[in-house]
C-alpha cells in the first residue's frame, strides 16, 4: 500500500551556528548615489509585471551578447576547426581558440594552489551575503552539466542541459533503474524511494549487510550495479578508501556527485519528494493515465520548475544586476543567439567555487563537523531529517568566493582544476 503522506514537522528555530573566526570582510557595498538611483528604479520595475518582463528580456539579451554566441567553431577535440570539433559534444566546446604554444609546466599545480587558493592561516573570509544554502544549490546545479572525465580532461559526459540528471540520471537506462515503474494505484509515475521513519529518501546504493556483519565486502544493489555512475571521490581517492559505515549511507541517485555531501543529497531529497508528490497529484487528476505518462509529465513539470528556481533565485542572488531576471522562455524564441547548449571548457573552469565552503559545518545543534569529514556520508541528513538539514544550511554563512580562502580539505580539487586548465591549454 502507499505509504502515509509525509508531514512536515512544526518548524523549529535552529540553535545558533558557531561562526568560525573571520578576517574583516572586504566585500563592497552599493553605497554610491548612482547605485541608489538604480536601486530605486529597479524597485519600480520589479513592481510592474510588464516592465519586469521587458527589462528582464533586454538584460538577458545584452548579457548573452557580451561574448561569442553559439555555435562555437572550436572544441577540445583539436586545435583547429574540424567536423569533430563542430559536432562531437563528448568534447568540451571552447569560447577561444587553443593557443599555439603549449601550456607551461611550472610552477607545479600544487605550488600554484598553495600560493593562489590556500588560506595563509586558520582564519577564513566569510560572505556577508550568502548562507550555505548557496553552495549547496550551486553544487547540485553545476554537477548536473559540468562533467569532466577525470582520466580525459578534454572529454565530458554531460548532456549540456539543465535537465535534472542528478535526480533522473543522464541516460534512459539510468532513468529506468531509478523509476518505480508500477501501474498499481497510488504508485504510477514515481521514482524509487524508501521511508526511514516518517521521511522519504532515495533507496540505498548498497545492499544491507547481514545482521552482525561489520567487516564483509559491501555489495551494490544489483538493480543499480553497472547502470548508475558510481559516487565520485576527490582526485587520487577510491570509494573503497572511505569508511564502511559511511558508504552504507550513500543513496542510489542519478548523479555521481549527489552523495558528495549531505548538502547535495539534501537538495536531491527535496526534489525526489516533489517529483513523487507531483506524480501523485497527476494520477489523482488523470486516473486513466498509465505509469509511463504520469512519469513523463511529472518530469516535464519538474525540470521547468527547477530552471525557474535557477534563474529567479540562484542567478538573481549571484549577480549584481539590479533588476530581477525572469525565467520566461519567449525571450529566446526570436533571439539570434538561441542555439543548442554546449558547455565550454572556460565555463567549466569558471565554476571553481571551493572557497564557498566554510571550515566546519554547524548541523542541528550538534558539534560542528570539520569540512573534511562532511563528504560521502549521509548520516547527518538521515538522522536529522530534511527540515533540520535546510535549517542548518541556512543558519550559517558561506565562505567568500575568491583567492586565498580554500579549506585544506579541498586542495586536491583546486589542483585538479589547474591540471585541467593546462591539459586544455
Amino acid at each position: 500500500s502507499e505509504p502515509a503522506p509525509f508531514a512536515l514537522p512544526t518548524p523549529i528555530k535552529p540553535a545558533p551556528a558557531p561562526v568560525p573566526a573571520a578576517r574583516p570582510n572586504k566585500e563592497l557595498s552599493m553605497g554610491s548615489i548612482l547605485d541608489g538611483v538604480i536601486g530605486g528604479l529597479s524597485g519600480v520595475i520589479n513592481a510592474w509585471g510588464w516592465a519586469d518582463k521587458a527589462a528582464s528580456a533586454v538584460e538577458i539579451d545584452v548579457s548573452v551578447k557580451q561574448t561569442r554566441t553559439r555555435p562555437h567553431p572550436w572544441s577540445t577535440a583539436s586545435t583547429y576547426i574540424s567536423w569533430k570539433s563542430l559536432s562531437d559534444r563528448t568534447y568540451q566546446a571552447r569560447h577561444l581558440p587553443a593557443p599555439a604554444t603549449p601550456a607551461p609546466t611550472s610552477p607545479t599545480p600544487a605550488e600554484i594552489a598553495a600560493k593562489l587558493f590556500a588560506r595563509p592561516s586558520d582564519e577564513q573570509d566569510l560572505s556577508n551575503k550568502s548562507t550555505c544554502l548557496f553552495p549547496a544549490f550551486a553544487q547540485y546545479l553545476t554537477d548536473g552539466f559540468i562533467r569532466t572525465v577525470q582520466s580525459q580532461r578534454d572529454r565530458t559526459t554531460t548532456n549540456h542541459e539543465i535537465d535534472l540528471c542528478p535526480l533522473y540520471g543522464r541516460t534512459e537506462a539510468q532513468t529506468d533503474a531509478l523509476r518505480l515503474m508500477s501501474n498499481a494505484p497510488g504508485q504510477k509515475g514515481r521514482l524509487r524511494s524508501q521511508f526511514i521513519g516518517a521521511e522519504e529518501f532515495s533507496p540505498y546504493l548498497y545492499l544491507r549487510p547481514a545482521a552482525g556483519d561489520t567487516t564483509g565486502p559491501l555489495v551494490v544493489d544489483p538493480q543499480f550495479d553497472g547502470v548508475l555512475d558510481p559516487p565520485l571521490t576527490l582526485p587520487g581517492q577510491a570509494l573503497s578508501d572511505w569508511d564502511r559505515a559511511k558508504r552504507l549511507t550513500l543513496f542510489a541517485v542519478g548523479g555521481d556527485r549527489v552523495n558528495s555531501s549531505p548538502f547535495a543529497a539534501m537538495i536531491n531529497t527535496l526534489l525526489l519528494r516533489e517529483h513523487n508528490w507531483v506524480a501523485g497529484e497527476l494520477e489523482k487528476q488523470n486516473p486513466a493515465w498509465d505509469d509511463e505518462r504520469v512519469f513523463q509529465v511529472a518530469r516535464n513539470i519538474m525540470i521547468p520548475m527547477f530552471i525557474k528556481v535557477v534563474v529567479e533565485q540562484y542567478i538573481n542572488h549571484a549577480t549584481p544586476i539590479p533588476i530581477n531576471i525572469l525565467a520566461v522562455p519567449d525571450v529566446a524564441w526570436t533571439a539570434n543567439w538561441n542555439r543548442p547548449n554546449w558547455i565550454t571548457a572556460e565555463f567549466s573552469l569558471l565554476y571553481r567555487w571551493h572557497s564557498l565552503m566554510p571550515d566546519q559545518i554547524a548541523w542541528d545543534g550538534q558539534a560542528p563537523i570539520p569540512l573534511g569529514d562532511f563528504t560521502l556520508d549521509n548520516t547527518p541528513l538521515v538522522q536529522s531529517g530534511l527540515v533540520k538539514a535546510f535549517q542548518s544550511a541556512a543558519a550559517q554563512p558561506a565562505g567568500k568566493i575568491g583567492a586565498l580562502n580554500t579549506n585544506p580539505s579541498l586542495a586536491a580539487a583546486e589542483i585538479a582544476a589547474i591540471m585541467q586548465m593546462r591539459f586544455n591549454n
